[in-house]
Formats: structure tokens, C-alpha cells, sequence
């Protein structure tokens, strides 16, 4: 007998997660937008290699605080699924183990 496919249903966290992850690369667009619009403002004296100099130190904190909020939500979402997964494929081992007794 051929298999059924199943869909299974993301728990709550897990979809906010995903969505989370979806906000953070449009909210990256908007951040690189401001850094070069103000790298445009300010010509290249001095003052403008140190303003460079601020502007890439805070885009590389940025950064680096982005990825580690996008590994934890997408480590949560997937964790989510494969519980989902698990949950699913218990109900459907105890629906076949009951219909063969």
C-alpha cells in the first residue's frame, strides 16, 4: 500500500522564528542603506576616515549580533519542525502497530 503524504503543522515559536528570520534580512538592507548614506556625507578628511572608521566598526557589531540572533531563531525553528516530525511519526508507528493487532 503506497504511503499517505502528511503536513505537518509548525508549532507556534517555530513560525515566529522563521518570520524573525524573514524581519532580520530586510531590516539588513535598511542598515547597509544608512551606512553608505553616511559614508556619502562626509567627504574623506580626518574626520571622515574616523567617522569610516566608527561606522564600520558599528555595521561589523551589527553584523555579528544578526548572525547569532538568526542561528539561534533558525536552530529554534528547526528544532521545532523535527519535533513536530518526531511527534508525527510516533502517532503514525502507534496507528500502524494498532491496526496489525
Amino acid at each position: 500500500m503506497a504511503e499517505t503524504p502528511r503536513i505537518i503543522s509548525l508549532d507556534p515559536g517555530a513560525l515566529e522564528g522563521i518570520q524573525m528570520v524573514r524581519n532580520a534580512a530586510s531590516d539588513w538592507a535598511g542598515i547597509q542603506e544608512s551606512i553608505m548614506r553616511e559614508l556619502e556625507e562626509v567627504a574623506f578628511t580626518g574626520q571622515a576616515r574616523r567617522a569610516f572608521h566608527n561606522v564600520s566598526e558599528r555595521w561589523c557589531y551589527l553584523m555579528a549580533r544578526e548572525l547569532r540572533l538568526l542561528q539561534t531563531f533558525g536552530d529554534d525553528a528547526l528544532a521545532g519542525a523535527q519535533r513536530m516530525f518526531e511527534a508525527e511519526e510516533e502517532r503514525a508507528r502507534k496507528a500502524t502497530s494498532l491496526e496489525q493487532s
